[in-house]
């Protein structure tokens, strides 16, 4: 499948529902990293804040995990004529009576099958996190399955990691890794450029001073238009295929678009933390939908 050009992409794009320019005011394409040198890589991610690694994993092996996941779920969720290793959305809700993750959802029993577990516990990425922190890491157990559809207008809200993992080490590295193709239609993450430094809580301030406090503050806005706008930054987006990764450090800011495309957007985020620290504990047992995490 050819990747869009600028040309050919819709005027706007969406997160959560609200419209941002797809102009270079508003988006800049992510760099990506060199995977055979490490000190680039480490350079990368500690400067900028993440690093982009396409064709990293293999993408039949990604597209196997895609293709047991949808397997779990009730066949009117796939268009007609298709296959759960395409994962294209039929357009009905059907498909089950759980909210994602729960108890009794396919997604709650994923994150503790064997297909999961090999995936997410592969030797290439813990070699990857341990040569690029430098010491003995370890995979924290909460792996979420991050799935979204079809003109719903829900995404990520800015936000850092640290904010949902204060409760332990700073030495963490973030791996985000779309299972299967997600353009930028498709509803990938973006990250705010030279971000990595923020100061979070007062770029909060700035831009929630005049509303109702939310009731959970962790996110930092659903806007994202409004983010760049304030701190004259960029987000920094790619169209992602099968075996693309990106890493990210815990205090980047970043969000995810709206998925406008057939293909379901399914995704997992997994982090690894060094061995010779504390670890938050929430993040010591399997993901659930209503962890709060």
């Amino acid at each position: 499948m050819k990747t869009n050009t600028n040309s050919e992409r819709p005027p706007y794009l969406f997160s959560n529902g609200m419209p941002i320019p797809f102009t270079p005011q508003y988006f800049e394409q992510a760099e990506a990293g060199d995977a055979s040198d490490v000190a680039d890589m480490t350079r990368r991610l500690n400067n900028d804040g993440y690093l982009y690694l396409p064709g990293f994993l293999d993408p039949a092996d990604v597209l196997d995990v895609r293709e047991e996941y949808f397997k779990l779920f009730d066949p009117i969720i796939l268009k007609k004529g298709t296959s759960p290793r395409q994962g294209l959305f039929s357009g009905s809700f059907q498909f089950s009576p759980y909210r994602h993750g729960l108890a009794g959802h396919p997604a709650s029993l994923f994150v503790t099958s064997d297909a999961f577990e090999q995936f997410t516990r592969s030797k290439k990425l813990l070699d990857l996190a341990t040569s690029l922190m430098n010491e003995e890491v370890t995979l924290l157990q909460r792996r979420p399955i991050r799935h979204f559809y079809n003109n719903t207008g829900v995404a990520s809200c800015a936000h850092a990691d640290f904010t949902y993992l204060n409760k332990g080490t700073k030495k963490i590295v973030s791996i985000w890794i779309p299972l299967g193709d997600v353009p930028l239609e498709g509803g990938g993450i973006v990250y705010l450029k030279d971000s990595n430094d923020v100061d979070q809580d007062e770029l909060r301030h700035q831009l929630n001073r005049f509303k109702k406090p939310e009731k959970d503050e962790r996110p930092i806005t659903a806007d994202l238009k409004a983010i760049a706008d304030t701190t004259g930054k960029p987000w920094l987006y790619a169209d992602f295929k099968a075996g693309d990764i990106v890493l990210h450090t815990p205090f980047i800011v970043h969000a995810t678009l709206d998925c406008n495309d057939e293909r379901m957007r399914l995704s997992t985020d997994i982090r690894f933390a060094s061995c010779n620290e504390t670890h938050d504990p929430r993040w010591g047992g399997n993901w659930r939908g209503d962890d709060g995490y």
